[in-house]
């Protein structure tokens, strides 16, 4: 078995599994990793046949596995990065710093129910109040939901 290198913007050597495509930072990593590796076969791509219908169309066959739901949301939300201020450098989780959050700008909600009458059209939220908006349309869908399970 044999592994390729290659070099990155650092210029550091990295050696990469060939088998898994797989690459690691040091030569002592990758031997690590080949004994089990070779204990195992090549991983390999199966694709569906494109000239086959049947085999190339993804379709849900399982009907009796459903569940029904009385009520589909589907919602979007739109954010933007703001940058975090570095007051506090110490405050890292899990190794990790965040430098960055996500801040709402805006965001679009319609619901679909089994009966047709609590159907809603988009409905889009933006703007200075999106906090309450939010909250306003949650506290709405909750009783109108409230009424189509019971």
């Amino acid at each position: 078995m044999s592994a390729s290198c290659r070099t990155d913007r650092n210029t550091k050597t990295n050696v990469t599994c060939v088998t898994r495509l797989h690459p690691f930072s040091t030569k002592e990593a990758y031997n690590n990793h080949l004994p089990c590796c070779l204990s195992h076969p090549a991983q390999q791509g199966i694709y569906p046949n494109p000239d086959d219908q049947n085999d190339c169309t993804l379709k849900f066959k399982s009907i009796q596995k459903q569940h029904r739901i009385p009520v589909y949301l589907v919602c979007d939300f739109e954010s933007f990065l703001h940058p975090l201020s570095m007051e506090n450098d110490d405050d890292e989780t899990f190794g990790m710093k965040a430098v960055e959050e996500h801040r709402v700008s805006g965001f679009c909600c319609y619901r679909v129910a089994s009966d047709e009458k609590y159907h809603t059209l988009p409905e889009v939220y933006s703007g200075c109040c999106l906090e309450l908006d939010l909250c306003t349309y949650s506290a709405d869908l909750d009783i109108v939901c409230f009424g189509i399970v019971i």
